[in-house]
């Protein structure tokens, strides 16, 4: 196993970012505000299987190893 750290970075970072994200896009009454939401989860969501892909296929992060 690889490094996990950047998958658990983004995925912590997550319950951070998507709430503010909802609330932000709320409070500008944007159309399709669900959308938005649920496509931004899509990608984060994305992103994060793509970096604990890595982290289990042996991928280490450069600094320091």
């Amino acid at each position: 196993v690889g490094d996990l750290q950047p998958a658990h970075f983004v995925g912590m970072h997550a319950e951070q970012a998507l709430p503010l994200l909802g609330a932000w896009v709320a409070a500008q009454r944007l159309p399709r505000a669900r959308a938005i939401v649920i496509g931004a989860s899509l990608a984060w969501l994305l992103l994060f299987g793509v970096l604990f892909a890595f982290g289990l296929a042996g991928a280490r992060v450069a600094a320091g190893y």
